[in-house]
């Protein structure tokens, strides 16, 4: 048996241990919170990994992808359910009214956070729509899963591309040929951080690959471009950005620090360029093998080589501290590391029961199963919607 048959078969036994056990799911069933549901995610991204990483193998003729794919379009009906339009608010009236524009917005709203309090922002519903594709995406691959649900997938594809439409004005060719770029919530002179504009990405390159509309791989493609020119390269060959792009960083009216990414935040971005390599879009091989190593870099372990958890920012600066769990969103950059050493670090983790961070085991379980070949190429869903 070959090592990364060994750590595919490793993998799949802890993510099948976590995923018939509901406590990391809890949060899709109870968040209706638009800001709080889009970071809470990640179980639903898991169940989407593993049917992926089964698609091929022997074990997917014993129904385990199907089951995988079933336990997702249960959290993805409900977290249709909890768009804004379908809430009762407060005075017994269907829908909650969105506080900048003043109508009812076919959308995720946020509820909780402050800063944004009683608004539908476009960010949140990147983070959101984009598994709900991806989920309609994976259908196809599986032919007999899919006969049964048409009418769900199109409910979906639709809900989704409401909500994304809702926003369609925040999305801006330029400053640059090719490229194009989100706007910060109520402030169109303002482009939104890095890890935002890569969210949208992501939600554009599975809707191109959920509908087959061209059109979102332009756009995927623009934004992408515009994420790829806003990196640097170190002298031992990483991939740096900073959190704002500098657009935003010279304007007369920015306060802020002009500091590198966060790692929970950089998870965002990389993930998204991952995948748009995997699509054939911007981003090469070299690319992802330079974000491959400056994820690495920024890995900690102990004296044994057991990893403790991430650095705050991408340049390992002293500011901050050592945990970041969202870091593991990005752990599939792993398959992109030319000495293995990633892989090696993660399967060790995931072997030890103590470790210091919560919420890391089923995506860190995924995401090593679908390390344990080379990623599959991501083309269109052939059905037309």
């Amino acid at each position: 048996m070959s090592a990364m048959t060994r750590q595919y078969k490793a993998a799949r036994e802890a993510f099948n241990k976590k995923v018939c056990n509901g406590y990391p799911f809890g949060p899709l069933h109870s968040l209706s919170c638009g800001y709080q549901l889009s970071w809470a995610l990640e179980p639903l991204e898991a169940l989407l990994t593993a049917a992926e990483a089964a698609h091929g193998r022997l074990y997917a003729y014993s129904g385990l992808r199907s089951f995988y794919l079933s336990r997702a379009q249960g959290f993805i009906e409900r977290i249709l359910t909890q768009r804004s339009d379908r809430l009762i608010s407060a005075d017994g009236t269907r829908g909650l009214t969105d506080t900048t524009r003043g109508v009812v917005l076919p959308a995720w709203q946020n509820t909780t956070n402050e800063r944004e309090l009683g608004d539908s922002v476009l960010f949140y519903q990147s983070l959101i729509t984009a598994p709900i594709y991806r989920f309609c995406h994976l259908i196809y691959g599986g032919s007999r899963y899919s006969e049964l649900r048409t009418n769900q997938l199109y409910h979906c594809i639709e809900d989704c591309n409401e909500a994304l439409d809702t926003f369609d004005n925040e999305y801006v060719l330029g400053p640059n040929d090719g490229e194009a770029y989100a706007y910060c919530h109520n402030r169109p002179q303002h482009p939104a951080p890095i890890n935002g504009i890569a969210a949208l990405c992501r939600a554009y390159l599975y809707r191109w690959l959920a509908t087959g509309e061209v059109k979102f791989k332009e756009r995927a493609t623009c934004l992408a471009r515009y994420i790829s020119r806003r990196m640097f390269w170190t002298d031992d060959g990483r991939l740096l950005w900073r959190y704002w792009p500098r657009e935003r960083t010279e304007m007369d009216d920015y306060t802020g620090k002009d500091r590198i990414e966060d790692i929970e935040h950089a998870a965002i971005t990389m993930r998204t360029a991952y995948e748009c390599a995997r699509a054939g879009i911007v981003f090469e091989d070299a690319s992802i093998a330079a974000l491959a190593k400056t994820y690495s870099t920024c890995l900690r372990c102990d004296a044994t080589g057991l990893p403790l958890g991430w650095v705050t920012y991408l340049d390992e600066s002293a500011e901050g501290s050592v945990g970041h769990a969202k870091a593991i969103f990005a752990s599939q950059l792993a398959g992109y590391d030319g000495g293995k050493d990633l892989n090696k670090k993660l399967l060790k983790w995931l072997r030890d029961p103590s470790s210091a961070l919560s919420g890391i085991r089923l995506p860190l379980a995924v995401n090593l199963m679908a390390t344990s070949r080379r990623p599959r190429p991501l083309i269109p869903s052939r059905i037309p919607w």
